[in-house]
């Protein structure tokens, strides 16, 4: 009996989504192998891209280089022909996972590489050369590593930048793992279902895992200062975000989050202005980011939206207290906003109760969230849907469970309108983070009175004391209708 060559097979529907396989000849083809994912919103194939993938040639490794900017014009393409094996433009679904999947369904026999990675185009990389990483993680014969692990809801590695090595790429389980990927529109599903269970799967496997960047030691590095409350709270923030200059100074990392530089993201750290400072050590050319920053940010504010969609969410929530029994779905920053404001509150579902109740321990939110399913069990008025920029899901899935829409309070008029909203309550909790472990005061502003008397209010409710709200009489000024949020800090 002849035996099968391990293969990665796709769905007719995964098919599908593939708008265009190209194979390039390059007669210096490595045993190694990177599957790069990238995603532009301009369709362009950036110059720190270009830089990532040159490193990796270098370095011997075979690159396939997959797209979800479906639209991307040849002239891009032609910047890549050089340094990549294979191309896949694929429809924009899925996340990088299904892009690393249809990359493997390209190769074919992936077997005959001795190490994949899986990376994509969320870092500046390499800010140094790689190699000493390399060769530490070589001593330390891992089978499954990354950049940096992370006990963030529960131990796993980054996947920004994955390393396979010979032996659990010629095993089933990595098979098993790529095979059984789907596409998932839930952001936060996809994490949770691939990203945070593959190294629990793998180790349960019997293989060994482990970051370049510990996080134990990297915690250690900024923690001295901390008390044990503190120190938890640390446990749970992505070090990526929180943490990239120690990782950066102290720890080597190659790599700098790209989305922390962006003042228009939500992943925004107001602490990353100082990149230079950093980057300015390495060899890294700083124009790279400079440019992508020029390109993808906006100019002024870090976030604005209507002010007619801000007051139409106070008036849902004041709408709320005509009800005796309300059951909040989705309890996160913006659950949590919700319920300060309102006293009846009497339950909270959400599809990750653990993490969320995680969190409410650490605020010390006295109520116990439970899985969304429970909800058929409660006794209640109205349900908030405070699951912003899923509303169609939550509704969907509460008519799965006979529940109408009648029974529904929506936060806002149109999909998606509040999640500035949620970028900005993200934003301010990190704050508190950031100056826990900086030098620096740092305090928030806003051109909407009532905004901030009710982020006092939840930043109390979740006991993180609003000491960096600016006083009263310092206020910015917003043209037209547009509420405005902007960060300011000294030291101290």
């Amino acid at each position: 009996m002849i035996k099968q060559t391990p293969r990665i097979r796709l769905s007719s529907s995964e098919k599908s989504h593939i708008r265009m396989i190209n194979f390039f000849d390059h007669h210096d083809e490595g045993d190694k192998l990177c599957i790069y994912s990238h995603f532009d919103p301009d369709g362009i194939i950036d110059a720190y891209v270009i830089f990532a993938l040159r490193s990796m040639k270098k370095m011997g490794y075979a690159i396939v280089f997959v797209t979800t900017s479906e639209k991307i014009a040849y002239r891009e393409i032609n910047k890549v022909r050089r340094y990549v094996k294979v191309l896949v433009v694929k429809k924009n679904i899925g996340y990088d996972f299904m892009s690393w999947k249809a990359g493997l369904y390209a190769v074919g026999d992936y077997t005959k590489y001795k190490q994949i990675i899986h990376m994509n185009d969320s870092i500046f990389y390499p800010l140094s050369n790689p190699k000493k990483m390399f060769d530490s993680m070589k001593k330390r014969r891992l089978d499954f590593w990354g950049l940096a692990d992370s006990y963030n809801i529960q131990y796993h590695i980054q996947s920004y930048f994955w390393v396979f090595e010979q032996k659990i790429v010629k095993s089933y389980f990595y098979n098993l793992f790529w095979n059984t990927c789907r596409v998932i529109e839930n952001k936060q599903k996809i994490i949770d279902s691939y990203e945070l269970e593959c190294a629990k799967k793998a180790i349960k496997a019997g293989f060994t895992v482990g970051g370049f960047v510990e996080f134990d030691k990297l915690l250690e590095s900024v923690s001295k200062k901390f008390n044990d409350v503190e120190k938890k709270l640390f446990a749970q923030v992505n070090p990526a975000y929180y943490l990239w200059d120690t990782m950066i100074e102290i720890h080597d990392a190659p790599f700098l989050k790209k989305n922390i530089l962006l003042r228009t993201h939500s992943d925004y750290n107001p602490e990353s202005s100082m990149w230079h400072l950093f980057v300015n050590q390495y060899t890294y050319n700083p124009s790279l980011i400079e440019r992508y920053i020029e390109r993808i940010d906006k100019k002024g504010t870090i976030l604005y939206f209507a002010e007619e969609v801000f007051n139409y969410f106070l008036e849902q929530i004041e709408s709320l207290k005509q009800y005796n029994c309300v059951v909040i779905y989705g309890y996160g920053q913006v659950g949590r906003f919700v319920h300060c404001l309102t006293t009846n509150i009497v339950g909270a579902v959400d599809g990750n109760e653990k993490n969320s109740n995680i969190l409410n321990r650490f605020y010390g939110v006295d109520i116990e969230v439970k899985p969304k399913e429970s909800i058929v069990n409660m006794d209640y008025d109205k349900i908030v849907i405070c699951s912003i920029g899923y509303e169609k899901e939550a509704i969907k899935s509460l008519d799965s469970l006979g529940i109408t829409e009648e029974k529904l309070i929506l936060l806002s008029q149109k999909h998606k309108d509040l999640i500035p909203f949620v970028h900005i309550l993200r934003t301010i909790i990190r704050l508190h983070f950031i100056e826990l472990k900086s030098e620096r005061e740092i305090y928030v502003t806003s051109s909407n009175d009532v905004f901030i008397t009710y982020v006092r209010a939840f930043l109390n409710f979740i006991g993180l004391y609003p000491k960096f709200i600016l006083p009263d009489n310092v206020r910015i000024e917003c043209p037209g209708q547009l509420f405005q949020f902007e960060i300011f800090s000294k030291h101290k």
